[in-house]
């Protein structure tokens, strides 16, 4: 396995924990006014003025959230796959 896959699926790993911490499996989602404590948790630290004004990232960075459940670079998603994803690891 090569440093970037073993960091990407660190990643994958640490961001499916946050989300767990917080994921309310009766709604299927977790709370807008949890997302800074997942921040927290991944190491990120958003001012009390970001978090107000809590929009979502740039497209670029909602694409590589997108390739890490995407390792064979198919371009997409299966739905299936995607579902299994959001269920299990509440991401």
């Amino acid at each position: 396995m090569t440093e970037k896959a073993r960091r990407e699926e660190y990643l994958k790993t640490k961001i499916s924990e946050g989300f767990s911490l917080f994921y309310d499996k009766k709604k299927n989602f977790i709370e807008k006014k949890e997302v800074p404590y997942v921040m927290r948790y991944l190491g990120q630290f958003p001012s009390e003025a970001q978090e107000q004004e809590f929009e979502p990232d740039e497209p670029e960075t909602v694409l590589a959230a997108f390739r890490l459940l995407d390792p064979e670079n198919k371009g997409y998603i299966e739905i299936e796959e995607m579902k299994r994803h959001l269920e299990t690891s509440g991401i």
